[in-house]
């Protein structure tokens, strides 16, 4: 229940933040996320099972959209493309029920510190795509509530 409504306070405020991002794709995908990350709650229409897989799909768009963004530097370019393929490599663990367990805390503690450290040094320069962030966000702080 909890980490259910991380994750649509969370949408709710990417969509709020979406008026911050100048250009159209960057909104899409801010949008596409924010909707992806409610996706697997979905009890009424049946689309609650696939809801992890979209979500990895949009996260990767997510990604590798700040790649042409000349604001911003390798380091949070890096930061994007990085966060995206451990996003989407724990969203298909999730969605594929493998066998194993990947322990997601220190991933999750990681992200909300690096989180943390670039929203206050670099605020301005990330504003655009923080909606991208919040939902990264919400996800990295469900990683560490399950585990507490």
């Amino acid at each position: 229940m909890l980490t259910s409504t991380i994750t649509v306070v969370c949408a709710i405020a990417a969509l709020l933040l979406v008026t911050n991002a100048n250009k159209r794709v960057t909104k899409l995908t801010t949008i596409a996320l924010a909707l992806a990350s409610v996706l697997y709650l979905d009890p009424v229409i049946g689309i609650g099972p696939f809801g992890h897989y979209v979500f990895a799909f949009v996260s990767i768009i997510a990604a590798v959209e700040p790649s042409h963004s000349l604001n911003l530097k390798a380091y949070h370019k890096s930061f994007f493309v990085i966060t995206g393929l451990v996003v989407v490599l724990f969203s298909l663990l999730t969605a594929l029920r493998l066998p194993f367990y990947v322990p997601k805390l220190p991933f999750g503690v990681l992200y909300l510190a690096f989180f943390g450290y670039y929203f206050a040094n670099d605020k301005r320069r990330l504003k655009s795509r923080l909606g991208i962030l919040i939902v990264w966000a919400g996800l990295a702080l469900r990683w560490v509530i399950t585990f507490i």
